[in-house]
């Protein structure tokens, strides 16, 4: 990860958002609401860069106190929800509380996730928080899959 991205689109209610890529090429992210929030949706995309050519690999628009719950259905999410788990302290359903610290430290995605023989890439994750049908905050990453030698072997990491 090389570079993130978070506005607020209603400074209203998103409250002390704050974003940044940490030196273990993970990212960590805090936000609270000035009340309790039940109405949310997301629209994320993962779109991948080979040289010139960019694609959506993955894009989804789900109900996110549903997906709270359930976000278990497609393998790539499914990566993202249980490292979500491991390091942030979301609800498990909904209301999103006010006055409450919600933050993640420290996401990565493992590269024991990425198969060895996953190109070199490009990519951007973007994901987009709507609350009562406007647009709250988004949260853009830039990055890149990169191959580099260690004990003689390829690994790919997420950098």
């Amino acid at each position: 990860m090389s570079r993130i991205e978070c506005p607020t689109h209603l400074p209203e209610l998103v409250r002390n958002l704050s974003c940044s890529i940490n030196s273990s090429s993970s990212f960590s992210a805090e936000f609270a609401l000035a009340h309790d929030v039940w109405n949310t949706r997301g629209s994320y995309t993962f779109k991948i860069r080979l040289g010139s050519f960019m694609s959506n690999r993955t894009s989804v628009d789900l109900d996110l106190c549903q997906a709270l719950e359930t976000l278990q259905s497609e393998h790539f999410l499914r990566l993202i929800a249980d490292e979500f788990r491991r390091v942030a302290n979301f609800p498990v359903s909904c209301p999103f509380k006010k006055n409450t610290r919600y933050h993640i430290d420290g996401f990565a995605i493992s590269a024991k996730f990425i198969p060895s023989y996953a190109p070199e890439l490009s990519f951007i994750s973007d994901c987009m928080i709507f609350i009562n049908r406007k647009q709250a905050f988004q949260l853009t990453i830039y990055g890149s899959l990169n191959r580099t030698r260690s004990n003689k072997k390829n690994l790919s990491t997420l950098g």
